[in-house]
């Protein structure tokens, strides 16, 4: 049994990560982007977690960081992206001054 999806927003945009396989759906490239450095971000965690969470949860019947390496394994293939892709991943350069009026 899976945890209930859970709703984060990113900046101006809002999604949602269900535990499970991912669906195949088309990813708009802005959203993409934004979820390359989620995942960028949870895939730095990943050794970490491997090191403190390797042990099998009883509860579960598999250990926290199995989990979470095949959780973003799946994600990633879903948006057709790899290990790689994460690693050689930057954030956007900060901007500078104030905001255009519209």
């Amino acid at each position: 049994m899976h945890p209930p999806p859970r709703l984060f927003a990113l900046g101006d945009a809002a999604f949602t990560v269900e535990f499970g396989p991912p669906q195949a759906r088309d990813v708009p490239p802005d959203i993409q982007a934004r979820v390359l450095g989620f995942a960028a971000g949870l895939a730095e965690l990943q050794p970490w977690v491997e090191q403190w969470h390797s042990e099998l949860d009883p509860t579960f019947g598999v250990s926290p960081a199995q989990f979470a390496r095949e959780q973003l394994s799946e994600h990633l293939k879903s948006l057709g992206l790899t290990v790689d892709d994460l690693a050689a991943w930057r954030p956007p350069a900060p901007t500078r001054g104030r905001r255009a009026a519209k």
